[in-house]
Order: C-alpha cells, then sequence, then structure tokens
C-alpha cells in the first residue's frame, strides 16, 4: 500500500467515526439537553467521555485521557434546542 493510500485509508476512517460520533449525538441530544445545558460535552467511539462548562478545559482533559483527538467531538449543549458542531 503506497503512502497516498495509507492517508486515503486514514481519513476514512477517521471520517467515518466521526460520522457515526455525529448521529450518537443527534440521537442522545434530547437527554444531553436535559442533563448538560449550557455544557460542552465529549463523544468518543459513540460513548458521552467528558463534560464541562469551559472548552479549553475539556479539550485538554481528552488529550490528557486519549492523546490524539482527532476523532473526538467536542460540541457545546445549547439548551435553548439548537446546537453547533465544532
Amino acid at each position: 500500500m503506497s503512502i497516498t493510500e495509507e492517508c486515503q485509508a486514514d481519513i476514512s476512517s477517521k471520517l467515518k467515526e466521526m460520522n457515526e460520533n455525529t448521529e450518537y449525538l443527534t440521537q442522545q441530544m434530547p437527554d444531553l439537553r436535559k442533563k448538560y445545558p449550557n455544557m460542552f460535552i465529549a463523544i468518543f467511539k459513540k460513548k458521552l467521555v467528558g463534560t464541562d462548562a469551559d472548552y479549553k478545559n475539556l479539550l485538554l482533559m481528552m488529550r490528557k485521557k486519549f492523546g490524539n483527538i482527532d476523532t473526538v467531538l467536542i460540541e457545546f449543549i445549547n439548551e435553548e434546542g439548537y446546537y453547533f458542531i465544532i
């Protein structure tokens, strides 16, 4: 396998995992809004793995916990019913 093929396979794998995390987020959003209003949450491999009111703190926690956070989805859960994908 060439370097280009390896890179494409790696990117494809990461995109697939991020899509799965996003689907999980969408499915869990009603419960997440109730439990974590106006908080940042982190999802990894379709599991909630961290929460914090401060984005930078959550980011540092995830880096400490996982090292590479390429496929950790971090989102702000807005109690008003809309959200932004960061």
